[in-house]
């Protein structure tokens, strides 16, 4: 589903690219520093054993991490440049050259990201590299570049490339110290408001950082405590190679509205979103314009199309590219009704499918909703014939149906998990239909 969200995104123009040095090191096959190899280079290159000992543990020969938080470190290095006279930027300038140019780069790779850019040129990319990596390699000649201090090209020629944290071909721009992150957050610059402008009002893919990074998570609190609330589960998207425990993936997205999609290269990410693409412009975008008249009851949806699981998952987004708003109480009846459509087609025989579909979709409502916003008579029926009719290893009752309450309760919103509770409370529930395992596991 988050692919064919951002193939939507992308059909509609509305797609930004947060990329960070995941990024530049995928496009040079790790040869491109991270920001921790980047100050160890820098405190190298200062020729004082002294400095490197004070500020990084090392094991053997090699470092392996720095003893305080980077920004920090970076302060004080800058500190030491400035003592012996030099221009820590300026040193960054030639560093990252001298590790991203001709001869470090995979051409493959930068290939096939220009590849899927230029087909695309309606999307953003922002960043907080300070390499050229994007802007000389990848996109030599459509693209913008925007950097704070440097004075703005009128004529866009393709895509832009926001640096949000500077770059080297205007060295004075990077921001590297505690100071200059404290004041680029409390600077209401061009980027700044840039960057808050594009994650309000676009679909974010971030590629190429750690979650733990201070910055970003710096930035995402702010634009989520503010961002309006919407029918999707979430517009931003933290892409990673590797897996990620589900305790992480509910905390970012809850606290941040992150969907993390793990497992995932940036080549499988470029791959799966242009092959959905095609799905997302014909059946999305294109018949998005005709949900105005089905809310009003002029035309509907035909009973093969509510019967598919992915069904539900498409009407938001069909509502998202219309603009409708959560609050909508129009549209909550519609989803209401949509709702009670499924229930009935539980009843027929063999409709055992149909169980999970529409367990999923309580579940995806009940992590961006609030259950009491709609006619709760008629909700709390629609989940009590839910609840009635899974089980755990008892003929006649959903197997898996149980199995996806189980394992996906915790992302539902408090309030729903309560208001679940007293459906439970308030009905008959025989043992074999597992609702006693729900409510242990609320109780531990």
């Amino acid at each position: 589903m988050s692919y064919l969200d951002i193939a939507t995104s992308l059909a509609t123009n509305s797609l930004t690219l947060f990329v960070g040095t995941g990024l530049s090191k995928h496009l040079t096959d790790g040869k491109a520093p991270s920001w921790l190899e980047l100050l160890i280079d820098c405190a190298t290159r200062l020729e004082d054993q002294k400095v490197l000992k004070d500020l990084f543990y090392k094991d053997d020969d090699e470092m392996l991490s720095c003893k305080m938080e980077l920004t920090v470190c970076a302060q004080i290095l800058e500190l030491e440049y400035t003592n012996q006279k030099k221009d820590i930027r300026e040193e960054i300038k030639l560093i990252l050259e001298e590790k991203i140019n001709e001869n470090t780069i995979n051409q493959d790779k930068v290939s096939e990201l220009r590849a899927f850019l230029v087909k695309h040129p309606s999307i953003n990319i922002v960043t907080t590299n300070y390499d050229n990596l994007l802007s000389d390699y990848v996109l030599e000649e459509n693209r913008r570049v925007v950097i704070d201090v440097a004075t703005l090209a009128k004529i866009n020629n393709g895509i832009n490339i926001y640096h949000i944290h500077g770059a080297i071909m205007k060295p004075s721009s990077i921001i590297l110290t505690m100071n200059d992150y404290f004041k680029f957050q409390h600077k209401e610059s061009y980027l700044a408001r840039k960057l808050y402008t594009l994650i309000q009002e676009s679909t974010v893919v971030i590629l190429g950082y750690s979650l733990g990074d201070f910055n970003l998570n710096n930035i995402l609190n702010e634009v989520h405590s503010t961002k309006n609330l919407s029918y999707k589960i979430s517009d931003t998207y933290y892409v990673s190679r590797d897996s990620i425990d589900k305790i992480f993936k509910r905390y970012y997205l809850h606290t941040f509205g992150i969907d993390v999609i793990e497992k995932c290269s940036v080549s499988k990410l470029l791959n799966s979103v242009s092959k959905e693409y095609p799905h997302a412009k014909r059946t999305i975008v294109d018949k998005a314009p005709t949900l105005h008249k089905i809310i009003n009851g002029e035309s509907d949806y035909s009973d093969v199309a509510l019967k598919t699981k992915g069904f539900l998952h498409r009407l938001i987004l069909r509502a998202s590219v219309v603009g409708i708003e959560p609050e909508d109480s129009d549209f909550q009846t519609y989803l209401l009704k949509v709702l009670e459509r499924k229930t009935e087609f539980c009843k027929e025989l063999h409709a055992w499918d149909q169980y999970p579909h529409i367990t999923e979709w309580l579940i995806y409502l009940g992590t961006v909703l609030d259950f009491n916003s709609f006619d709760t008579k008629r909700f709390k029926e629609v989940i009590r014939h839910c609840l009635i009719n899974m089980g755990k290893d008892s003929l006649g009752y959903s197997w898996e149906s149980y199995e996806i309450w189980m394992t996906k309760w915790n992302n539902l919103k408090q309030v729903n998990k309560e208001f679940i509770l007293q459906v439970i409370a308030d009905n008959s529930f025989t043992a074999s239909s597992g609702v006693h395992d729900l409510k242990r596991k609320y109780d531990n």
